[in-house]
């Protein structure tokens, strides 16, 4: 495993080089905010991982939050980029404490925190005992499929919700959690349903539609995260981007190749923004920018453009990595707790997390390295 990750890490230093990419830059800021979360847990808090950095101060959370398992992500992947020890410590470090997530069952995010987690440390590390953890975690998730919908349900009803079977786009970034742990029939009903039931017209994916409790009928189609129902929330378009091939990548269904290349190519004759990097939702041209937008349909193109080449994937996954990588989004050494990237928008409707760093906007970043170095 050693010998495989040096050689690729010789090929990611010459695309960082190419690409204006530091990754001294990048390790310096991994450990300050490695720092903050070992003296963070060093308090007796449970709120242990780190997600936003607000106002001067990281944000932690607890280990059933959907953005929990990233911190952990990031160090795999900074193992991945770099091939040293310091990061696979690190990773098992920040990886094992989110184990009692194997059976969380309540929220489709247990494919986030997990496969992030123990499936980036069961692909580069082979860690004894991850898949395990990671068949209960998809134990979990398939514990929310429900055959008569063909779907797997995203949440369930808190009081405030209008919901009564919810399903999000985000949910097809989870099925990941089912493909690598033996239930990819589950995964590849799931997603046809999105495939034939969640796209507009032109193209893009709605955020939320919600089911009848017992029947596969249309209650309402929700904005969500979205500036409307009928606007194109960034992110989302990149997690279809992203979630579709992925899913061609495990079943080699070429529906969802299809669909993969649709939603890329949907993207690419609709973001105007001339960095690349979109606004948080494309019916708001104006509105603040979204980099985790960018880095999640970046890391979605690098891999697409294996499957179905010479369409301009890779060029797009490049240009939005070399500006990530500039002063305007690349934050500087300290400037944000330790996070990478500057200027993602979390959720623009509730006003929260506006214009912020975010955990999952630097994984994914660091993701399309790896990929397009591959």
């Amino acid at each position: 495993m050693k010998r495989v990750l040096v050689f690729a890490s010789a090929s990611i230093a010459l695309l960082c080089t190419a690409a204006g990419v530091e990754l001294q830059n990048i390790e310096a800021n991994a450990r300050m905010l490695l720092a903050a979360a070992r003296e963070n847990a060093a308090s007796g808090t449970t709120n242990l991982f780190p997600r936003t950095f607000v106002e001067g101060k990281v944000v932690f959370v607890d280990r059933e939050d959907r953005c929990a398992g990233f911190f952990a992500g990031e160090l795999w992947l900074l193992y991945e980029l770099t091939g040293k020890d310091e990061w696979l410590a690190a990773a098992r470090e920040w990886t094992e404490p989110l184990e009692p997530a194997r059976n969380l069952s309540r929220t489709h995010d247990v494919g986030f925190i997990l496969q992030t987690s123990f499936g980036n440390g069961l692909r580069l590390a082979g860690v004894d005992g991850y898949f395990d953890v990671l068949k209960d975690g998809a134990k979990a998730l398939a514990s929310r499929y429900s055959p008569r919908h063909g779907l797997i349900k995203s949440w369930d009803k808190w009081d405030t919700s209008p919901y009564t079977f919810p399903v999000i786009v985000d949910n097809m970034m989870n099925l990941e959690l089912l493909c690598m742990a033996g239930a990819l029939p589950t995964a590849v009903a799931h997603a046809k349903s999105v495939d034939r039931r969640h796209f507009r017209a032109d193209g893009s994916v709605y955020h939320v539609l919600d089911y009848a409790a017992d029947e596969p009928d249309i209650r309402g189609i929700y904005a969500g995260q979205g500036k409307s129902v009928d606007g194109a929330w960034a992110r989302g378009q990149g997690w279809a981007v992203y979630g579709f091939t992925m899913m061609y990548r495990y079943s080699h269904d070429g529906v969802f190749l299809s669909r993969a290349v649709g939603m890329a190519d949907w993207w690419l004759a609709h973001n105007r923004a001339s960095d690349g990097v979109p606004p948080w939702d494309f019916a708001d041209p104006f509105g603040p920018r979204d980099a985790s937008a960018a880095a999640v349909v970046a890391a979605g193109l690098a891999e697409l453009d294996h499957y179905s080449p010479n369409r301009g994937y890779r060029a797009e996954a490049e240009r939005i990595v070399s500006t990530l990588a500039s002063d305007a989004y690349l934050a500087k050494e300290g400037e944000c707790g330790g996070f990478l990237l500057k200027h993602s928008t979390g959720n623009a409707p509730a006003g929260h997390e506006i214009d912020v760093p975010l955990i999952y906007a630097d994984y994914y970043y660091l993701e399309t390295l790896a990929r397009l170095a591959k």
